[in-house]
């Protein structure tokens, strides 16, 4: 009776395990993007192998690591989702999915809320994946991985947030967040644009294809509003609350002098009316460590000359903004919740009117660190 009992509950135990799929047996994919072309849907997945990231990680020799990119078109997204099943060898798994990409038609269209709505839904996509937007092609854009044959986990569509606490330029933004930003009244939120480079990276003395942050996207609500280069938002890093440590470059009469790390980096925006008017204050305060001096500066010098460039960027990227009618800063936002009241008296479809002189007053402190060198001479 005893070895009854033993058998019967062996049986019970190991039935749980019979239907689960080995590693081998399904097909994983990585990222999606989503693009919407002549009334229809088409859903892109990067499908990646596991095979070699165990011995990766476990400090074997890398292997290449194989890219795949599967696409569906249909009416709506479930449509091509099932799409993607038609020519599937073995079962999709969604489990693993690290990022979402829009392309530029998809924001254009107004049909990111929808998209959105659909990952939420799907209980196999978690709400914490990051998200882009681009114009390239999608399979250019998912066939760019890390050298050394570095699996693409690691790589800046999947872990974009590891580069950032190094150099943060452009924040990068995650589902649940782009999500509360697009259903706030007065938000004017930003995607990171993914671009692709083979001029920057060689392997073996041939070109790489490498996929980056070129630059941001921006949406109010589901409406598109427009895009910015890198290079036109070096004024946004000063304001933006989880920027860690950013480059810093002052320069005279257009040649760099001093370059080095910025760090501890805090600031405050500040709305005040005045003749029923809202102008802005903004408030930074940074450590700037000088790493590289070109050109001897005395203290107060270089303290005078890192505030005049910081100003210099936010004001910059603000008319950058101010020309392409995108608020960057937020501003709207700020009101909105500082001021409520106010807020609801000039603001329009949710947005405040900006003008050139919106921003009144730009009060920026650096403590420069690392002076010793100069203290010698």
């Amino acid at each position: 009776m005893r070895y009854v009992c033993l058998i019967i509950f062996t049986v019970v135990i190991l039935s749980g395990c019979w239907d689960i799929k080995e590693v081998e047996q399904q097909l994983y994919i990585h990222a999606l993007a989503v693009d919407y072309k002549s009334g229809k849907f088409v859903l892109y997945g990067q499908v990646i192998s596991f095979n070699n990231l165990a011995k990766q990680e476990g400090g074997a020799n890398r292997q290449p690591q194989t890219i795949a990119t599967v696409k569906g078109t249909g009416e709506t997204i479930n449509d091509a989702a099932f799409d993607l099943y038609t020519t599937a060898q073995q079962r999709f798994s969604w489990e693993h999915i690290t990022a979402i990409v829009y392309t530029e038609n998809t924001l254009k269209s107004g049909k990111i809320l929808h998209v959105n709505d659909f990952l939420q839904r799907y209980y196999q996509i978690r709400n914490i994946i990051w998200t882009f937007g681009t114009k390239e092609p999608v399979e250019e854009v998912f066939a760019a991985k890390p050298i050394l044959n570095i699996t693409v986990l690691y790589s800046q569509l999947s872990n974009p947030d590891d580069i950032y606490k190094q150099s943060s330029s452009i924040k990068p933004i995650q589902l649940f967040e782009l999500n509360r930003k697009l259903s706030e009244p007065a938000y004017t939120t930003h995607i990171p644009y993914l671009s692709t480079s083979k001029n920057t990276w060689k392997e073996n003395k041939k070109e790489h294809l490498v996929a980056y942050i070129g630059g941001s996207e921006y949406l109010r609500g589901k409406r598109f509003v427009g895009y910015v280069a890198r290079d036109h938002l070096l004024g946004d890093r000063w304001l933006t609350r989880e920027v860690d440590r950013t480059k810093l470059s002052i320069k005279e009469d257009n040649k760099t002098i001093v370059v080095g790390p910025t760090i501890n980096i805090k600031s405050k925006i500040t709305p005040v009316m005045l003749n029923n008017k809202v102008k802005f204050t903004i408030d930074v305060k940074a450590d700037f460590k000088t790493t590289e001096i070109l050109k001897f500066k005395t203290h107060k010098e270089l303290k005078e000359l890192a505030e005049n460039e910081i100003r210099k960027q936010i004001e910059e990227t603000y008319k950058k903004g101010l020309n392409n009618k995108i608020d960057i800063y937020e501003l709207s936002d700020v009101l909105y919740k500082q001021k409520n009241k106010e807020w609801k008296k000039i603001a329009q479809n949710g947005v405040i009117p900006l003008e050139p002189d919106t921003i009144n007053k730009i009060n920026v402190n650096v403590t420069i660190l690392n002076t010793e060198q100069l203290k010698n001479r």
